[in-house]
C-alpha cells in the first residue's frame, strides 16, 4: 500500500513538470497537442583553453593585464569592461598574449571585465581604488 502511494505521488510530481505545446493551422484552429518533457538544467561546458586565461591585478589603481597562453591567431578573443550600473565602458579585440587595460580614467568602484574566447565567456570582478 505504501509503495503504491509513493509511486502515485512520484507520478503526480513528475507530471507537473510536463507541459503542452499546441499546433495551429493557418486559420488559427488548434489541430494538435504535444506533451513536452523539459530537459534538466546543464551548466555550460567550459572550454579547457579558458584555463590559460589570467587577469591581474584584480584590485588596481591603474592598469589591468589580460594574459593568455592561447594562440590568439587561432581564437577569436574580445574583452568588455562594464560598470556595475551595466554601462559598457570599453571593448576591444585581444590580438596578443598580453593586453593592458588602463583604468586610470575611471572612478573608484567595482567593474566587471568579461573576456570572450570563441563562444566561451569568463567574467572577472575588478576593483578600482
Amino acid at each position: 500500500m505504501v509503495l503504491l502511494m509513493i509511486v502515485t505521488y512520484c507520478s503526480i510530481i513528475d507530471a507537473e513538470n510536463y507541459y503542452f505545446q499546441y499546433q495551429y493551422d493557418a486559420a488559427g484552429n488548434r489541430i494538435g497537442r504535444i506533451v513536452v518533457e523539459p530537459q534538466p538544467y546543464q551548466a555550460p561546458k567550459k572550454d579547457l583553453r579558458t584555463v590559460n586565461l589570467t587577469v591581474s591585478p584584480t584590485i588596481t589603481s591603474d592598469v589591468v593585464t589580460i594574459s593568455t597562453a592561447i594562440d590568439v591567431e587561432e581564437a577569436s578573443m574580445r574583452y568588455t569592461l562594464i560598470s556595475v550600473q551595466g554601462n559598457v565602458l570599453d571593448t576591444g579585440n585581444i590580438t596578443s598574449q598580453r593586453t593592458d587595460l588602463s583604468m586610470g580614467g575611471y572612478a573608484s568602484g567595482i567593474y566587471l571585465l568579461t573576456v570572450e574566447i570563441n563562444s566561451n565567456v569568463e567574467t572577472f570582478k575588478i576593483i578600482k581604488q
